[in-house]
């Protein structure tokens, strides 16, 4: 009886073949996780400055504001990096106020806006507190020309 010699090129040529799979496999995972994750810090990068904006809403509502006028009135807090400004609306006692987000990318900073309602006699006063308008929050500007608004 003859025996052959087996030469195992096969097993070798299907062994391979599961390793280039695996690696194709790997790469293509790996090139999905840096989308995902591009997505997940763009993400993250929205929403702190949005909360941030929102913050800067809520700060200026109960700040001490100089007495507004037709001209954007804004204060900050460096230390939390809040920013709002005011500014007295055609309409009478009301002003605008908007908070709005600092951030360091070349995109626009992300703004909110709330209609408030200035104090009886707010003229004769130096600083004045100001009283939130019931739904007056807005997400976008309301002046009718938009380089009206910050």
């Amino acid at each position: 009886m003859i025996i052959k010699e087996q030469q195992g090129y096969s097993l070798i040529a299907m062994v391979m073949l599961l390793q280039i799979t695996g690696l194709l496999l790997l790469i293509s995972l790996d090139q999905r996780l840096s989308e995902q994750l591009y997505l997940y810090s763009d993400e993250r990068v929205f929403l702190r400055a949005k909360n941030q904006a929102l913050s800067s809403l809520s700060w200026g509502l109960v700040q001490s504001w100089p007495k507004p006028s037709n001209n954007w009135r804004c204060l900050q807090n460096n230390h939390h990096q809040l920013y709002a400004c005011l500014k007295l609306s055609s309409q009478d006692n009301k002003a605008l106020l908007v908070g709005y987000s600092q951030t360091s990318s070349d995109e626009d900073p992300i703004r909110f806006y709330h209609w408030v309602h200035l104090p009886i006699a707010w003229q004769n006063k130096e600083s004045i507190f100001l009283i939130k308008h019931a739904r007056g929050w807005l997400d976008f500007c309301p002046e009718s020309s938009e380089s009206i608004c910050i």
